[in-house]
C-alpha cells in the first residue's frame, strides 16, 4: 500500500475507529467520493504542499491527532483480518511468536510487509505487542510496541520509532484512544465455514479451513484458518466484483478485484526493537 493511500486511510480512520467499515472498503469509497480531493484541501489547509510531496513530508509530522490516526490504523491492520478478530477462537499467541505477513492489493507490484509479535508480559501481567509495518513504496519502516491489559481490550503504553526519528519515542496514552477488536463467535465461524482444504503461502503449506462471509456490494471476505500458527490464520482475502465492462470478451466469469494478506513467515524469538523492557516473555 503506497504512502498517499495510507494518508487516506489515516485520515479517515475515524471511520474505523467506529469500527463501520474495514480499511479496504475505506480506500474504495474515499476513491468513488473524491476523497482524495477532500483531503489535498485539508492538507493545504494546514499549510501543507499538495499532491504526492504532502504526503511524504505529512507522514512525518506527528502531531498527538495524527499519531492517534496513524497508530489506530496500523493496529487496525495488524490485530484485525477484514474487521474482526478470531482470538478465543483459533490458535493464540505465545510469548516471543510471531507472524510476517505479505500485504497487497489485486495486481499491485509492490508488496508491503506487517509483522506481528507477542514481546512478553510486564511485571502485573500485562502484554507487550511489537508491529512492524514496511512500506514497499517508499522504503519506509514503522514500528509500534504497545503495552495492552492481559485481555488486550485496553492500550496502557505506546513506544515508537516513525521515518526519520533517530530514537524511540514514547507517545502519550489517552483513554478511549484504543478500539478494542469484534470477535467472531465459534458458532459463526462453524456456520461460515465453506471446506477443509490446503493452502499454500509463502510460508508453507497447510490444511486450513475456507470461512468466508458477505461484505455488501456482492464482495467477500475470506480466512483461511489454521492452528498450526499463532493467531491461526495463514491467509486473509477480501473480493469485490468489477463491472461486466472489464471483463475479457472471451471470459466466462466477471473477473474479482481486492486485497489479500498472505502469511510470509513465523516463529518464536521475536524480540524488542526499540529497547523496550519485558518482565517475562521475549
Amino acid at each position: 500500500m503506497r504512502i498517499r493511500q495510507i494518508m487516506l486511510c489515516i485520515f479517515l480512520s475515524g471511520l474505523i475507529t467506529t469500527g463501520c467499515v474495514s480499511p479496504e472498503r475505506i480506500l474504495e469509497r474515499s476513491v468513488d467520493r473524491g476523497v482524495d480531493r477532500a483531503v489535498d484541501s485539508a492538507f493545504e489547509a494546514a499549510g501543507a504542499r499538495v499532491g504526492e510531496a504532502v504526503g511524504e513530508a505529512i507522514v512525518r509530522e506527528y502531531t498527538p491527532r495524527f499519531t492517534r490516526w496513524y497508530t489506530n490504523y496500523l493496529m487496525e491492520m495488524a490485530f484485525y483480518a477484514g474487521g474482526y478478530s478470531v482470538e478465543g477462537v483459533a490458535r493464540d499467541y505465545s510469548p516471543g511468536e510471531y507472524t510476517q505477513w505479505l500485504v497487497a492489493g489485486e495486481g499491485d507490484e509492490e508488496i508491503n510487509r506487517m509483522r506481528r509479535a507477542y514481546l512478553g508480559d510486564d511485571e502485573e501481567g500485562n502484554q507487550w505487542w511489537q508491529i512492524v509495518f514496511e512500506d514497499a513504496s517508499s522504503e519506509d519502516t514503522m514500528i509500534l510496541e504497545a503495552l495492552f491489559t492481559p485481555d488486550r481490550d485496553q492500550l496502557l503504553r505506546l513506544r515508537t520509532k516513525f521515518p526519520n526519528e533517530d530514537e524511540p519515542t514514547e507517545r502519550p496514552v489517552e483513554d478511549q484512544q484504543y478500539r478494542s477488536p469484534s470477535h467472531l463467535t465459534v458458532e459463526s465461524i462453524e456456520g461460515a465455514t465453506e471446506t477443509i482444504e490446503e493452502v499454500t503461502v509463502p510460508a508453507g503449506s497447510f490444511e486450513a479451513r475456507r470461512v468466508a462471509y458477505g461484505s455488501g456490494h456482492e464482495g467477500r471476505r475470506i480466512w483461511w484458518m489454521s492452528d498450526e500458527v499463532p493467531g491461526g490464520i495463514v491467509r486473509f482475502g477480501t473480493e469485490h466484483p468489477r463491472a461486466e465492462d472489464d471483463a475479457p470478451d472471451d471470459a466466462e466469469e466477471i473477473p474479482v478485484e481486492g486485497y489479500f494478506s498472505e502469511l510470509e513467515e513465523y516463529g518464536s524469538n521475536a524480540r524488542s526493537r526499540l529497547g523496550t523492557e519485558i518482565a517475562r516473555g521475549g
